[in-house]
């Protein structure tokens, strides 16, 4: 229980950090949904949508105001949901009443009760059904004005931040922005009102204020340490954290938590205004960049930290992109707060172009940079591939226009196009840190959740492992999708439109399919395959084990497991996701004739392979002669079997071949194998003393057993030998080349030392015409004698 008792406390104070973020904004939702502000907030609404005159800044807060509204309306139908269904639950409990029919007086009344709240809470409900589309109308209406005013200013001249007449209005407008918030703290000492309000939030201040302090100074890897050092003494087999969690919460959660419990601290004063509220608020989300900047920088390019840059360009290179990771979080954090103190003022106009200008003249060498230096990092991983693949020169091509735009993007935004520069520049530096994220967790998540699994004592195997990556994948691509369209200029509206229509599917075959099925069917699929392996590697290493002993029916359990999972994995994610079987039925059926004639052999070949899991015939180890091939037997699958032969080739032979043909096993039952061994010596020799030597010789062999008694058969009288033949039984008879060399060298010897002699064939050749071979006339050489 130590680690789960590690993680709760964790997520506690997360809990606690984050949460103190919205307090203020949730105070409103306590008091439930109230109509009649609703009715108010909408009439507003509505007349400044009319007119489409309000400014970025307040349209931004009547935004709030409405998603507040859709929130409360929301979190109103859920409460309501469960009451108005345990009612009708009653009312379905007494029974309809019939017409003509006397109902008793204590039913009617019952009745009547229940009909009564059931009115109470419905009227609630509809009305706050009716709020939720009605504020999403609004909410979507000025997304709509908002996007029309940012494409019209992309392409809208404003005023010039080289322009020197810009400069005396930046400055007096930042000299009012200081004395508003120097405004909120005098006035917070001086007017008795604003007092009270804040000595009565002092203590929750100091309370959370002293939490942010512990966080930011390193108390949470402290007890995180602790922790786990205290689990550790305790369970020794556990492996410690991993390093790449470890920089997690040091380097980006603890501090942001920290920083946003300071954030919410200072806000819960209650002394701001607009102009220092708004500042705070955007506090977290800054640190966010700048933490987020900051731990992507040490996972990517640290040692110990992921893959994607191994010392491939040496240290060097890796200590530049850290600082350039670090570099672009400050400048990113830079331009949140910026734009924080900008929110009253038109995005076009000489003040905002002034006070952006020198951000976005830090950030575009920064942006160069990254793009030359990745684009270096890619030339030397494509450098060891024979063939550049698409990825890599897309990935070139995007690294030299981030180089382009890097350059173009402040010169645009000097001669006064400031929104068309911000958005050439801004987006690219926000999609490479989504990207590191995407690869630090990546890589975190997949060794996380490997680091558990083992912690229980189970290895998956190479199929798990793939498939656990390929689920981290596919859940933290859902997760970048939004991320990466918001980045990119979608409203809020926009990417929740298109999750509506996800939602809400496509038709097909009479039924229909949603995003959500999708998911549910992949997600299902997914963790049913990785239980799946979980449970094969459990009973291949620890059950079976010490409850079976013959290894060719343990791989056969675990096989057949791992097939059965598979399919029930597929039945349960199907029915989760909605499909109706009957309908996969009817066409399996009308397949089933087309699979009996085109694809027979592939289903006799799996039939076959689930006949040798079941009965056995031949296991994984085994050493067989099957249809001219002798060899070892690595692999059963459903539809072929692997033979190693001994020449280390790998033969396939399919499985109907094994079923239907005669097959040699040398080692079903046990490795019990006879030798026989051919011997010839020249006659006039000792029969029985080479009969004594040969079974002298066998029992010497540490591969021939005693019992049964090596024995020597006297075969016959050859043409040119007495030939006999040693008979032994190998303990192994995988050993039986070895110990046919072993005795072969064995008798040899001894019979060398013995004087006996082994024969080999003699025949005396008669030539018939020798007189007339020896008259003919030979070609000699030059000299030579005759014979």
């Amino acid at each position: 229980m130590q680690p789960i008792r590690c993680l709760l406390l964790l997520f506690l104070i997360l809990s606690i950090a984050t949460h103190a973020a919205g307090q203020t904004a949730n105070l409103g939702s306590r008091q439930g949904f109230d109509g009649d502000s609703w009715e108010r907030l909408a009439k507003r609404a509505e007349l400044v949508v009319e007119t489409a005159a309000a400014s970025d800044a307040a349209l931004g807060v009547l935004r709030a105001d409405l998603v507040a509204t859709v929130v409360r309306a929301s979190e109103t139908q859920e409460r309501l949901a469960g009451r108005i269904d345990r009612l009708n639950a009653q009312l379905a409990a007494l029974g309809e009443r019939e017409g003509g029919a006397v109902e008793s007086p204590v039913v009617a009344a019952r009745r009547a009760e229940i009909s009564d709240q059931l009115d109470d809470f419905t009227d609630p409900f509809l009305i706050s059904a009716e709020a939720i589309r009605r504020a999403e109308s609004l909410i979507s209406r000025i997304d709509e004005i908002t996007e029309e005013r940012r494409r019209k200013n992309f392409y809208t001249r404003g005023a010039s931040p080289l322009n020197p007449s810009n400069l005396a209005a930046t400055a007096e407008f930042l000299s009012t922005y200081t004395d508003s918030i120097a405004g909120d703290l005098s006035d917070a000492w001086t007017m008795d009102a604003r007092q009270g309000e804040l000595l009565g939030s002092l203590p929750a201040s100091f309370v959370l204020a002293a939490l942010g302090i512990t966080l930011l100074l390193g108390g949470g890897s402290t007890l995180l340490g602790a922790a786990y050092h205290k689990f550790f003494r305790r369970h020794g087999k556990i492996p410690p954290i991993p390093s790449g969690l470890e920089r997690l919460f040091g380097s980006f959660l603890f501090p942001l938590a920290g920083v946003t419990t300071l954030a919410s601290a200072v806000q819960m004063l209650g002394i701001w205004s607009f102009n220092g509220s708004a500042l705070i608020s955007a506090v977290p989300g800054a640190a966010a960049v700048f933490f987020g900047a900051r731990w992507i920088g040490l996972t990517l390019f640290s040692k110990d930290g992921s893959e994607l840059v191994q010392a491939r360009l040496g240290e060097e290179w890796s200590g530049s992109m850290k600082r350039l990771a670090g570099l672009a979080g400050s400048v990113l954090s830079l331009k949140i707060l910026a734009d924080s103190c900008l929110h009253s003022v038109d995005s076009i106009s000489g003040i905002a172009a002034v006070i952006g200008f020198p951000i976005s003249v830090l950030a575009a060498p920064i942006l160069f940079r990254l793009g030359g230096r990745l684009s270096r990092h890619f030339s030397a991983v494509t450098a060891d591939h024979q063939q550049t693949t698409i990825d890599e020169t897309a990935f070139s091509v995007l690294m030299i226009l981030a180089q382009v735009v890097a350059v173009v993007a402040p010169l645009i935004s000097a001669i006064g196009y400031g929104i068309a520069g911000d958005y050439l520049l801004y987006p690219p530096l926000y999609t490479l840190a989504l990207l590191g994220a995407y690869v630090s967790l990546k890589s975190l998540l997949g060794e996380t959740i490997l680091a558990i699994v083992r912690s229980t004592g189970v290895e998956l195997s190479s199929a798990g492992n793939a498939l656990t990556r390929i689920i981290v994948d596919i859940v933290l691509a859902i997760a970048a999708l939004p991320l990466l369209a918001g980045i990119w200029g979608s409203t809020w509206t926009e990417i929740s439109g298109f999750w509506q229509s996800a939602r809400e599917g496509i038709l097909l075959g009479g039924q229909r399919f949603t995003i959500g099925d999708g998911l549910a069917l992949v997600l299902v699929f997914a963790g049913g395959c990785l239980v799946t392996a979980l449970l094969q590697s459990f009973l291949k290493q620890t059950l079976l084990p010490n409850a079976v002993a013959s290894p060719g029916a343990r791989r056969a359990i675990v096989t057949g497991s791992g097939y059965a999972g598979v399919a029930l994995s597929g039945i349960l994610a199907v029915s989760i996701a909605g499909v109706d079987l009957t309908n996969i039925a009817i066409v399996a059926g009308a397949l089933s004739v087309g699979i009996g004639f085109g694809l027979q052999t592939v289903v006799s070949n799996f039939v076959s392979g689930v006949i040798l899991l079941v009965e056995r015939p031949i296991n994984v180890g085994d050493w067989v002669v099957a249809g001219g091939v002798s060899g070892t037997v690595k692999q059963i699958s459903v539809r072929s079997t692997k033979i190693e032969t001994f020449d280390r080739a790998v033969v396939v032979v399919p499985n109907s071949d094994l079923i239907a043909n005669q097959v040699t096993n040398w080692t079903l039952g046990n490795r019990l194998g006879r030798l026989v061994l051919p011997v010839g010596v020249a006659y006039g020799t000792d029969a029985r003393r080479v009969e004594g030597i040969l079974i002298d010789l066998a029992l010497q062999h540490e591969a021939v057993m005693d019992d049964p008694r090596p024995i020597v058969i006297f075969q016959r009288f050859g043409p040119d030998a007495l030939e006999f033949e040693l008979r032994v039984i190998l303990s192994d008879v995988n050993f039986l080349l070895s110990a046919r060399s072993d005795l072969n060298f064995m008798i040899e010897k001894r019979f060398a030392e013995e004087g006996i002699s082994i024969p080999f064939p003699q025949r005396d050749i008669w030539i018939r015409n020798a007189d007339e071979l020896r008259n003919l006339d030979w070609p000699r050489d030059e000299g030579q004698a005759d014979k």
